[in-house]
């Protein structure tokens, strides 16, 4: 006999199962490289093989990461062809935000229903299923991050506690991890700060250690290069001054795709990863992958925030339990605060996909203000319409932009059915 926590296991298996089968269905409609796979790719094939690092303008964790996946089942045993292979781990690593995202929910004190509900959401994100399933460095700064934040959170049951030191130790050493995956990783350390504001100078200090040596060691492959390595402290040093000229130097005006930090919650500047016109049977069809979003679910999170804000400022729901409160105070500064970095950022060039870790949390903050909203229903059947009639419309948005987001060859004629505004070109 099931019992129940044993069919909500199922429930959730099934879920992530069915998540994981569209993503990874698809991972090879597109076989040459597009967008920055053609920096990644060779750059992490060239680390791991202890050649050269080729693409210094980033830490070098996300890509050993690709480049030890692609030596064990290309290289080695030959199971995956290229750029396949690297595809299948982004694709792991995106499948483990999703896993992540879950149990923080759960320390948030989701219920199982509106944990479903807000993974659901997520994974039909476009912006998500994008970055999941091409080889670029987000999803692996987000995964770490993600870790680091569900270890030195506590539950919010608990939440005048602090999480065990031990714990908290392993949340910055997966913080450290993420800013060596990639530098907007701090996004995740100023999220972790705002969260314990009151940290002891001990756990202080073990903090930072932790995350010390967890950067530090993604760096020691880079002693053992034959070319462009690093063979001192001093050159250690070095290469991160390089990394942040670099970063600082990238000219806006060459990116046609660049926009501003206030363009990602409105959609109104995203990018095509590719795009290439071409004839079949004499007919014009246009091949492309569009990183944009969900416009439903953006649409529906944006009265969603505002709700949040509204309760959070004036208090208007004096009745209701306390955790709604911490729960929305979570949700901002997870949301929020890696939205304020890119504002702070000195860097000239913003893309849309960097508003992957704020995403992220798009799912969760649309079933908080539906958790708010149904307290005015009546009836348990009210209430999980509105739930799950809004994540039934977003599923099938995507599904009806799924096309344009998997490669496939769309008619010419029928493209701008999903190209619905001028940014979106």
């Amino acid at each position: 006999m099931l019992t129940t926590k044993n069919k909500q296991e199922i429930g959730i298996l099934s879920v992530f199962l069915f998540i994981g089968a569209l993503l990874f269905s698809r991972l090879s409609e597109v076989t040459y490289l597009i967008f920055d796979e053609v920096h990644y790719i060779p750059a992490a094939k060239a680390l791991i093989l202890g050649e050269h690092n080729l693409n210094w303008e980033q830490p070098p964790l996300g890509k050993l990461i690709l480049g030890a996946f692609w030596w064990v089942f290309s290289y080695k045993a030959a199971l995956f062809s290229e750029p396949l292979v690297f595809r299948i781990c982004t694709a792991f690593f995106g499948m483990g935000c999703l896993i992540t995202l879950y149990f923080i929910l759960q320390k948030l004190d989701f219920d199982y229903e509106k944990r479903i509900a807000a993974i659901l959401l997520t994974a039909v994100n476009f912006l998500w299923f994008a970055l999941s399933k091409t080889v670029v460095l987000e999803v692996f700064y987000v995964f770490f991050g993600m870790l680091g934040v569900y270890f030195t959170l506590p539950r919010l049951a608990h939440a005048k506690k602090k999480a065990p030191l031990p714990y908290q130790t392993l949340g910055w050493f997966f913080l450290g991890l993420s800013c060596a995956s990639k530098w907007s990783g701090l996004a995740f350390v100023l999220v972790v700060l705002f969260l314990q504001p009151k940290i002891k100078i001990r756990a202080l200090v073990v903090a930072a250690l932790s995350f010390a040596v967890a950067y530090c060691l993604s760096f020691l492959p880079l002693f053992f290069l034959k070319k462009n390595g690093i063979h001192s402290m001093e050159e250690f040093f070095q290469l991160h001054v390089w990394i942040f000229q670099g970063l600082r130097q990238i000219p806006v005006n060459q990116f046609d795709y660049a926009s501003s930090v206030w363009d990602w919650p409105f959609l109104l500047r995203p990018l095509w990863f590719y795009f290439e016109p071409s004839q079949i049977d004499g007919r014009n069809y246009n091949i492309g992958i569009w990183c944009g979003g969900n416009p439903v679910l953006f649409s529906i999170f944006i009265v969603s925030f505002s709700l949040m804000i509204a309760y959070q400022l004036g208090r208007f729901r004096k009745k209701q339990k306390p955790i709604f409160g911490e729960q929305a105070h979570v949700l901002l500064v997870l949301y929020l605060v890696p939205l304020i970095f890119w504002c702070l950022v000195p860097r000239g060039l913003k893309i849309f996909y960097y508003y992957l870790p704020s995403s992220m949390f798009l799912g969760p903050i649309v079933v908080w203000s539906l958790q708010v909203a149904n307290l005015r229903l009546r009836g348990r059947k009210s209430k999980q319409t509105l739930l799950w009639g809004s994540v039934a419309l977003c599923i099938l948005c995507f599904f009806y932009f799924l096309p344009i987001l998997d490669g496939k060859p769309i008619l010419e004629e029928m493209l701008p059915n999903y190209l619905w505004f001028d940014g979106w070109r």
